[in-house]
């Protein structure tokens, strides 16, 4: 067995433990930060494993494009969330002894892919992708497109999830928190704006298929998991996002 393991530099000793388990089950493995990922990095590995937070697991899912089955350990249990984490230091050589004898579970969690015009973003959404304004104060201006519904709205950006992110972000708009392998796709505008000439309608709700936005900004832009580089959406371009035919495959 071969594991890849990316890791955040405040890992309170962690890393050195994870390493070390690995070394005592005679399993080979390669370190690197995770500012430093790419997809290559991953190749070949039976497992993928990510020593921080769920920022850290998040940035290993983007670089993952197949069925390698990724393990989050929390580095520090009271500060960091660990909605990912399978493990920590404590459990961590339990849980792979449980990778190792084929008996962990896992999910297929579903992710989203977005085009720009004819460009497909590399990354693939684990929990949700932004599109608005690439500067916060400036007012989102766009048409939002479900299937033969249709609407011009200016708001501060609209939010597209999955499952496993209407427990995150998306968790502040009162949409159905599914479990995080379901293929429920959601959307909400963020603070809409209505008035005397505009009223925003299509305000939340389901995905069914896919959802279109219509940049009508000077500075538009998508973001995955708000963690991707900033992607330019021009005014008169269009933002599609469905759910992606590649789910991520998490340790649990």
């Amino acid at each position: 067995m071969k594991a890849a393991i990316a890791y955040i530099k405040e890992n309170n000793g962690v890393l050195k433990q994870v390493e070390d388990c690995l070394s005592r089950h005679e399993i080979s493995f390669r370190t690197r930060h995770r500012d430093r990922l790419t997809k290559r990095f991953f190749r070949n590995a039976d497992l993928a494993i990510s020593v921080g937070g769920d920022g850290t697991f998040i940035r290993v899912s983007h670089h993952i494009f197949d069925s390698i089955p990724v393990m989050g350990v929390n580095v520090d249990t009271l500060a960091k969330e660990g909605f990912f984490a399978a493990a920590d230091n404590k459990s961590f050589d339990k849980k792979l002894r449980q990778v190792i004898a084929g008996k962990a579970r896992t999910l297929k969690v579903p992710r989203l892919e977005v085009t720009i015009g004819k460009r497909k973003i590399r990354e693939l959404a684990l929990n949700e992708v932004y599109i608005g304004s690439k500067t916060a104060y400036k007012t989102a201006r766009y048409w939002l497109i479900l299937g033969r519904k249709k609407e011009y709205q200016k708001s501060s950006g609209v939010l597209v999830g999955t499952a496993a992110g209407s427990h995150a972000w998306l968790s502040s708009y009162n949409l159905k928190t599914p479990p995080i392998d379901s293929d429920l796709v959601q959307y909400a505008v963020r603070e809409p704006y209505s008035g005397k000439r505009l009223q925003c309608k299509m305000k939340k709700g389901e995905v069914r298929g896919k959802i279109e936005i219509i940049s009508d900004m000077f500075q538009g832009m998508v973001v995955i998991d708000c963690l991707s580089r900033e992607y330019r959406l021009k005014r008169g371009q269009k933002a599609v996002v469905k759910r992606s035919t590649m789910p991520l495959t998490i340790v649990q």
